[in-house]
């Protein structure tokens, strides 16, 4: 939590545009859960041979209605918080480049220009990330989740729906997991990229050097081998992140079957 400080000034300015950005997210996801009440019903009322063209047309207007109310809900929160999540990312690269510019010159002899440039690039893209789609999501799973769990246990059956629940302490379990993984192997990716970035800086600064000692296969040698090194760490970060999916969905489903059966 020490990290968002640095973020209080930005959140202080741009708090109401999550706000409202969430805001229309949740309505979003209200008309969305309107659609299969609305086709259930429509499909009792053939099968009961009880609803005519007019009605059936009446039908397909609501439809369209929440589709084009959906439409606009959905512009609305991209515009809100993925529009914030892009402010925030400029906020910051200006606030980075601007603390660039007062140090000293003993700092940058000190740290390397690949780790500012992997700060400058993946970090603050991995926060835009994090405040953009991982808000996102955030909200829509504990929206979707809580409206389902009050549906199945008020109108189908409580017993039921802790069946149902029985899974979820092995999801959260599971996400912890391949959390912690996915964190250490992006921290890998991120030195790989560090060491790859330095490597063009100091090729490209000492490249009369270089020409003068007839160096440049050893150079390209080198190059080649930091850049099979970031393709190969990023290839074990996805691996693990790929596995996380399927092993979600395979939880999730183990919770239909529950209902189902």
């Amino acid at each position: 939590m020490k990290s968002f400080k640095a973020l209080k000034d930005f959140f202080k300015i741009n708090a109401w545009r999550y706000a409202l950005g969430i805001f229309w997210l949740i309505a979003v996801n209200i008309f969305n859960l309107q659609i299969p009440r609305l086709l259930g019903k429509t499909t009792d009322l053939i099968q009961a041979r009880q609803i005519d063209n007019a009605g059936l047309m009446r039908y397909a207007g609501y439809i369209l209605g929440i589709a084009a109310i959906m439409a606009l809900g959905r512009y609305f929160w991209r515009i809100y918080i993925m529009g914030s999540a892009r402010r925030l990312e400029y906020y910051l690269r200006n606030r980075l480049f601007s603390h660039l510019e007062t140090l000293s010159v003993n700092f940058f002899n000190n740290h390397k220009t690949g780790d500012l440039m992997a700060h400058a690039t993946n970090d603050i893209n991995a926060i835009r990330m994090a405040m953009g789609p991982g808000v996102l999501m955030l909200t829509d799973s504990l929206f979707l989740t809580t409206i389902t769990v009050y549906t199945m246990a008020a109108k189908i059956d409580w017993k039921l729906t802790l069946l149902a629940l029985l899974p979820l302490p092995f999801l959260a379990g599971l996400a912890s997991v391949f959390g912690r993984h996915i964190h250490v192997r992006f921290r890998a990716v991120q030195q790989a990229f560090s060491t790859l970035t330095d490597r063009v800086q100091e090729t490209l600064s000492g490249i009369r050097v270089v020409k003068s000692f007839v160096q440049e296969e050893a150079e390209l040698d080198r190059f080649d081998a930091a850049a099979r090194s970031y393709a190969v760490k990023n290839l074990r970060m996805v691996k693990i992140w790929g596995l996380m999916g399927p092993m979600i969905q395979l939880i999730s489903g183990i919770s239909y079957m529950i209902v189902l059966g």
